[in-house]
């Protein structure tokens, strides 16, 4: 089940909400004169927190995928029905594409078989349409497609797609530079071993810079310390520097809760300068203390190495900085960030003495950046001392991956006609078969010489595309430099600005307007420009009918007056009960519609916050999931795995392999697995199983009796502060953190009560909302969380829960923690699950008979709830609004579904 939270070539909106209501229409006659100008009047979206991150390689938040994504165009894409589609008339690179299955794995040999248990080899084949031309009117050829698959493939690339993960010959050999390697080779021991060498590095620069004791700093070489010592600095400043702009403008969303007049207060407040005062209540809830206007009481009272309180400092520090400066002006803006970073800054590091604070390489995200940047170095060094020592890469491509020039394409899906000419064809040739394979074949293509030309050279490399350079032909990938990831393809401006060949590209705020990352996304508007050459992609595709279109930055609370006022035309609000009856009020102004979503709603639980299984199990138990619920209305429901209701291999009542009910006990079921013979216990005592069914108490006391007699057992006891510590010292003390700026939002409900039966427990639980927790979650800073996720149409679980996967989502989960070296015993029986859940993830890839993924799916939804770090709470539909007396209805998808949004084809969208 791949969750790459947004389709990338779908245009789908972020949200979290649906309720039953009826669409309404519109009636006006298809002849009369067009009020409102296209060439002028620009269409806005609304559009949850955005990251900044909109290079469509490394776009991990679902806004910043759904921003890249209206610039990009895909090798293939999905049909109302889900099924894959491309064609001459579908905004698509591939015209056909046909896939074969042999009988033997060697390529040139065998007889085709249709029977998918018989298959060691399938070929897939795509002809690439001839005369698509990028926004700049640069060419699109089979050169960017295989500048595409390469970056994706190459060992150093580390976002958020996973077509590695697919099997493709001689994909192994050449990520390992090993000449005959398998795909059942040695990769994820060569990828343990790099992250060992990183591990090691931040343990000696925490003994040297951080003092924490016992590290064996001193007989390590002195100069490599240094080294990532600056480079924890820098990546340091560059995440504070990076919340700064994420939490600059979202004032707003705060005025209500705290009284803050400056966004360096709520700057503050995030990076742990501002405290929220708790008082113990007699019960023993903690709860935040308010003001009497109901605002929470906050000090800034943080304190020097010396016990200095700091907090007027700080104040004075600001007020001098802006003393003289016009508030609102761009002077007065840069000198409060520039005052605001360097007080966060400073905070943490010490340059007088030297020192790093250690919770930075701890809990921030400059922990988990600095151990990627270190392991991305050990890979690239291992890789240089391969191609010295072999005199050159031993493997220079990958086998599976091949091109031909054709006048004639037989067997297609499409039935396409070529042009005399010829077309160029992708060949991908996998071992055995892989549902999932198509999928990942229907990646986007960004040009090369965009994203693959660094505009100066790095090193006195890269320039065009580093192929004429290196004086070989590497699909313009330089592989294993982290120079050209780092600095080429992820270069400041091609984060910030994306290029393709979607139906709109990329623009500045004003037509005269120099386009740049800060043009482009500007003050919480994103804006666009009709992509004139979108029309060489189909030959029934239009170039955009409406020629400016803008995203607009609207918090969860404020969509539904910003549609009534027209700010946006087009969003997808809560539908909640509230928002309901309000849209009632706009039925002259307001249409809507509603169909169920590919996803469901979530609470995560980070293991690297939360280390102890029973703790994270004890904590989901306390969810009542009949909240979310009743939030949401009729066309809600409640959901028990992590998957999709509207996924026909979502194990429903009786269809888990023991017969057993979703919600029945599955104490002691063991999982053999057939080829090896090796077996897994379930522990019963798994998330939704047992005695403690979230929701199925009348009141909590036995709950939190049972808790109390659990974490008397579990060894937790109460410290003299009121909050249960173990031997480890490891306190019961987190933080439940809502997506957005407001409490309307289906489990806030849910958390503050699960928070108060904690809080009784001997936990101390803070519930707070988080207009960044997006941003946070990108990078597994989140202890406890809710969030929704969007499914794909194959059920392969691989991005989300695998141990090999280096998507962002298995930071989530904590698994970098997890399988770090020495934590073992810590993490033993977390370990032990994911080996089992990753061994079935891959026997679910290797077969087509939808029955056997069936049960395996069954089987790996299990260890997924028994994991503890992902609880689903619920289904929805979701809810989208958009302003009737601007846009013609009629222009619109007339038959929205899951598979296919109301704004898909935002080409052909008009005004009436």
């Amino acid at each position: 089940m791949n969750k790459s939270i947004k389709r990338l070539m779908c245009l789908a909106m972020a949200c979290f909400t649906a309720f039953p209501l009826v669409a309404c229409g519109d009636d006006e006659p298809d002849d009369r004169e067009q009020i409102h100008d296209p060439e002028t009047q620009p269409l806005v979206l609304s559009t949850d927190a955005l990251d900044g991150k909109f290079n469509p390689f490394y776009a991990t938040s679902g806004t910043d995928v759904t921003i890249a994504a209206q610039t990009q165009i895909g090798m293939l894409s999905l049909d109302a029905q889900g099924q894959i589609t491309c064609g001459e008339n579908e905004p698509t690179v591939a015209l056909d594409y046909k896939t074969t299955m042999y009988d033997t794995a060697e390529q040139g040999t065998g007889n085709v078989t249709t029977d998918a248990s018989k298959a060691l080899r399938t070929e897939y084949e795509f002809v690439i349409k001839n005369g698509i031309k990028f926004s700049d009117g640069d060419d699109l050829t089979i050169d960017d497609v295989l500048f595409n698959l390469y970056v994706y493939l190459d060992p150093l690339y580390m976002g958020s797609a996973t077509i590695y993960s697919t099997k493709i010959q001689g994909l192994n050999a050449y990520r390992t530079q090993t000449l005959g390697a398998s795909n059942d080779g040695n990769w994820s021991e060569m990828q343990q071993g790099f992250y060992i060498k990183a591990d090691m590095r931040i343990k000696y620069l925490m003994g040297k810079y951080c003092g924490v004791e016992d590290t064996g700093y001193e007989s390590q070489d002195q100069s490599v310390i240094d080294a990532d010592f600056a480079l924890a600095k820098t990546l340091f400043r560059e995440e504070v520097e990076s919340d700064w702009t994420a939490n600059y403008g979202s004032l707003e969303s705060y005025e209500t809760e705290y009284s803050f007049t400056q966004d360096w207060e709520v700057y503050y407040l995030n990076a742990g300068l501002v405290n929220i005062e708790y008082e113990k209540t007699e019960n023993g809830t903690y709860q935040a203390m308010k003001d009497a206007n109901g605002k929470y009481i906050t000090t800034l009272d943080k304190k020097d190495a010396d016990d200095t309180d700091l907090g007027e400092t700080y104040k004075s520090d600001m007020a001098a900085a802006l003393e003289g400066l016009t508030p609102g002006s761009n002077e007065y803006i840069e000198a409060m960030r520039k005052e605001a970073i360097d007080t966060v800054y400073n905070f943490y590091v010490d340059e007088a003495t030297n020192q790093l604070n250690k919770y930075v390489l701890m809990y921030w995200g400059t922990a988990d950046n600095l151990r990627e940047e270190l392991a991305s170095q050990a890979r690239e060094e291992h890789f240089k001392e391969v191609i010295a020592t072999s005199n050159g890469m031993p493997v220079k491509s990958i086998s599976g991956i091949t091109t031909y020039h054709t006048t004639s394409f037989s067997g297609g899906k499409m039935g396409s006609k070529l042009d005399d000419k010829g077309h160029d064809v992708l060949k991908i040739v996998i071992d055995n078969v892989d549902p999932k394979a198509i999928y990942n074949f229907s990646f986007t293509v960004a040009p090369m010489h965009y994203y693959g030309d660094g505009d100066s050279a790095v090193n006195g490399k890269y320039d065009d595309y580093y192929k004429k350079a290196n004086g070989i032909d590497n699909f313009g990938v330089a592989f294993g430099e982290k120079d050209f990831f780092d600095k080429v393809l992820q270069a400041p401006e091609k984060m910030g600005v994306p290029m393709g060949a979607g139906a709109y590209m990329a623009w500045a705020k004003n037509d005269g307007d120099t386009k740049n990352a800060d043009n482009f996304w500007n003050n919480n508007v994103v804006y666009y420009k009709r992509n004139d050459y979108f029309n060489t992609v189909g030959k029934q595709l239009s170039k955009a009918k409406i020629k400016y279109l803008r995203y607009q930055v609207i918090s969860s609370d404020q969509l539904m007056n910003a549609l009534a006022a027209g700010t946006v035309h087009f969003g997808t609000p809560n539908a909640s009960t509230d928002n309901v009856a309000e849209l009632g009020q706009y039925q002259d102004k307001l249409s809507y519609t509603h169909y169920e979503t590919n996803g469901y709603g979530y609470v995560g639980v980070n293991a690297k916050s939360v280390p102890d299984i029973n703790i994270r199990r004890i904590i989901m138990k306390t969810m009542n999931l009949d909240d979310p619920k009743s939030y949401y209305g009729s066309l809600s429901s409640k959901i028990y795995r992590s998957m999709s209701l509207t996924s026909w291999y979502y194990p429903t009542v009786n269809d888990s392999p023991t017969g057993a009910e979703v919600n029945s006990p599955y104490t002691g079921r063991v999982y053999t697995d057939e080829e090896t013979g090796e077996t897994y216990t379930f522990s019963g005592d798994l998330t939704y199983f047992g005695d403690m069914n979230p929701g199925d108490y009348e009141n909590d006391v036995y709950m939190v009796m049972t808790i109390k007699d659990r974490l008397e057992t579990l060894g937790y006891s109460v410290g003299s502060d009121g909050i249960r510590v173990n031997s480890e010292g490891e306190k019961l003390e987190y933080t439940f953190t809502i997506a957005g700026g407001s409490d309307d939002h289906p489990a806030y409900t849910m958390m503050q009560e699960s928070a108060t039966i904690l809080n009784k427990c001997g936990f101390k639980i803070t519930v707070r909302t988080d207009p960044q927790a997006l941003i946070k979650l990108a990078s597994g800073e989140l202890q406890v969380w809710a969030a929704a996720w969007s499914s794909a149409i194959d059920p392969d679980m691989y991005q989300v829960y695998h141990r090999d996967s280096t998507a962002s989502s298995v930071k989530n989960w904590g698994y970098d923690e997890i399988f770090k070296a020495g934590n073992e015993d810590k993490y033993s029986e977390e370990i032990e699950i994911i080996n089992v859940l990753s061994d079935l993830i891959e026997e679910g890839r290797e077969t087509l008979d939808q029955s056997k993924r069936f049960k395996t799916y069954c089987v790996a939804l299990d260890l997924v709830a028994e994991l503890a770090v992902e609880l689903p709470i619920y289904q929805r539909e979701d809810l989208f609004v958009y302003d009737k007396t601007l846009i013609d209805s009629k222009t619109l998808n007339q038959n929205p579904s899951t598979n296919s949004g109301l704004l898909d084809r935002i080409w052909e969208v008009n005004y009436l």
